[in-house]
């Protein structure tokens, strides 16, 4: 049973609808698809997720070279909880969207994820200036002075989690003193909140990011606090895609799924992969993936549903019952929409190289590289 399948508001399947939404964030060319698949997310009933898929996506890709976008997402967090403006979250992909961006640390995050051991021993004396830091801390720091990835990767790995705050303010110890490197202040309590409120709670992937941005030439860096808003336009194609009636309701999904999923994602770890025949458990199983979307199972609540785990299928107390939900929700049956529409969400993706996806996003090389067989995860 492949458990981490889940179906979305309109029957995609959620970890692609995620990096559909990643995919076009970063190609930077219509936000009109990047504000469809994060509202495709958000409206599944995914919304805490969707700020926490902001934050990754933030810290893998814009956080070194746009570091006022951290205080920018944590205020507009705290506003929507407080109002659940429903518009706040693609205010939040609105402003990095645009944005320079660098696989730098998505790859160092990937390439620690595989816990890689050091691959160069430091021999010799250390250097004079590293007794002045905790001793757990000296192979991290003296790996960041030869700037030797693998290692950090791995010296990060290593620290416990109630050492990852000290870490941190070593590490800007470190390139305040011994390189003379003006941090500013703002930035770095912003950082601290983070870690202090626990927005974002992968504290290793704030700090790759911090040695990256320290790194960074001053000259890349954007520090500027200008923010564009949604415009109407986007409020109210937002709006439509949610909450327009289709008539006849069974011609829904032609309407409602705007774009195919974008199939260079088949350089990630996909949920499909992991059943014989995707279309198959669309077909027959689409109720039991649905169910695990807050927005579908509240749906089925009323029915009051189970799941038959074994048989990959949900149960109603009675038939009456099961007759009412598919009169309310029976319109969406995958198997009966036309084949175009079918493949917008089941069409075939086959699995590619990391480097398809990097390539088409970079310019090949990096910090750190895979075998040709490694597929990214998120």
């Amino acid at each position: 049973m492949a458990r981490s399948l889940v179906l979305t508001r309109f029957l995609y399947w959620k970890d692609e609808v995620e990096l559909s939404l990643i995919s076009s964030l970063l190609k930077g060319e219509y936000f009109e698809e990047v504000l469809f698949w994060l509202y495709e997310l958000y409206y599944s009933g995914f919304k805490e997720e969707s700020f926490h898929l902001a934050w990754k996506i933030y810290y893998d890709f814009y956080a070194h070279l746009n570091p006022k976008l951290d205080g920018f997402i944590i205020r507009n967090y705290e506003k929507w909880k407080l109002s659940k403006d429903d518009m706040i979250i693609g205010y939040i992909y609105r402003n990095m969207f645009g944005k320079s961006f660098t696989f730098k640390v998505f790859h160092l995050r990937q390439y620690m994820n595989t816990n890689p051991s050091p691959n160069t021993v430091f021999k010799g004396r250390a250097p004079s200036w590293v007794k002045d830091y905790p001793s757990n801390q000296k192979n991290l720091l003296i790996s960041i002075d030869k700037k030797k990835y693998v290692n950090i990767c791995s010296y990060l790995n290593m620290l416990k989690d109630n050492e990852l705050k000290d870490a941190y303010l070593n590490i800007v110890k470190y390139f305040h003193t011994e390189l003379g490197l003006s941090v500013k202040n703002d930035i770095i309590e912003e950082t601290i909140k983070s870690f202090e409120k626990r927005l974002f709670n992968d504290k290793r992937h704030f700090i790759l990011s911090t040695i990256l941005y320290l790194r960074e030439k001053e000259s890349n860096i954007d520090l500027r606090k200008i923010f564009i808003s949604l415009c109407q336009e986007d409020e109210d194609s937002i709006k439509k895609i949610e909450e327009e009636r289709i008539t006849p309701d069974w011609r829904t999904l032609c309407y409602k799924r705007c774009y195919y999923i974008n199939d260079i994602i088949g350089s990630f770890e996909l949920g499909r992969n992991s059943v014989e025949n995707i279309e198959h458990e669309m077909w027959f199983h689409w109720e039991y993936y649905a169910s695990f979307a807050p927005r579908w199972n509240k749906r089925m609540a009323e029915f009051k549903y189970s799941r038959n785990n074994k048989e990959k299928t949900i149960e109603f107390p009675d038939e009456d019952i099961m007759e009412e939900f598919y009169q309310k929700y029976g319109f969406l049956e995958p198997d009966e929409q036309p084949r175009i529409i079918q493949d917008t969400s089941t069409g075939k993706i086959d699995k590619k190289s990391w480097k398809t996806f990097y390539n088409d996003f970079n310019e090949p090389g990096g910090l750190v590289l895979f075998e040709d067989e490694f597929h990214y995860k998120y």
